[in-house]
């Protein structure tokens, strides 16, 4: 069996890469209901480029993603490959911010709690490495009218911050672009 970084009874979450997770990624961001920061992928070459900046690269060796993983159900699937349903992670870092985490679940597994499980099991896999600084404050940023995210984030025990009003980097029909966002922040310190 392969090894994972976190597990639970449900999931399994694994270092996202290319090699392995491109078709499962791309399925799940070029559905317009999964990609709500972003425009959805129109193909598998424009999803290729947008997971390659979420994975740890030169520019950004900080970043810190897993593929979010459904694990088989039954005895006779375990020979199966498990099915990407979604990928989380730290995507931005700010000195004197924190580590951003963002996090995708594919629109056909909205609301069976994937959501919250994947949650605490990369908040534990975060927490288990030892950080310093501005790395022991996990940021969630979401849309206000995100109530799915936000009660993702109370579950496992985010605090609420302030309404943002900023510009980030976003892919955009022919590359990326800054774009306004609006967001309320959602802060969680590591545990004493």
């Amino acid at each position: 069996m392969a090894q994972y970084a976190a597990q639970s009874e449900r999931l399994w979450l694994e270092p996202l890469t290319v090699e392995k997770h491109l078709d499962g990624y791309h399925k799940m961001i070029s559905d317009p209901r999964a990609a709500s920061w972003t425009k959805p992928s129109e193909s598998i070459e424009e999803s290729k480029a947008y997971m390659i900046e979420r994975t740890p690269n030169p520019e950004r060796p900080w970043i810190e993603n897993y593929a979010i993983l459904l694990r088989p159900t039954t005895p006779t699937s375990a020979d199966q490959k498990p099915e990407l349903i979604g990928a989380i992670g730290v995507i931005r870092f700010e000195a004197g911010h924190g580590a951003e985490i963002g996090y995708g679940i594919h629109a056909g597994h909205h609301g069976k709690g994937f959501a919250t499980e994947a949650m605490k099991l990369f908040v534990g896999l975060y927490w288990s490495k030892e950080r310093e600084g501005d790395w022991n404050t996990l940021v969630a940023a979401i849309d206000p009218e995100n109530v799915a995210s936000q009660r993702v984030v109370k579950k496992i025990g985010f605090a609420e911050g302030e309404l943002q009003d900023e510009e980030h980097e976003m892919w955009v029909k022919g590359g990326k672009e800054k774009k306004p966002v609006r967001h309320k922040e959602w802060l969680l310190s590591r545990p004493v």
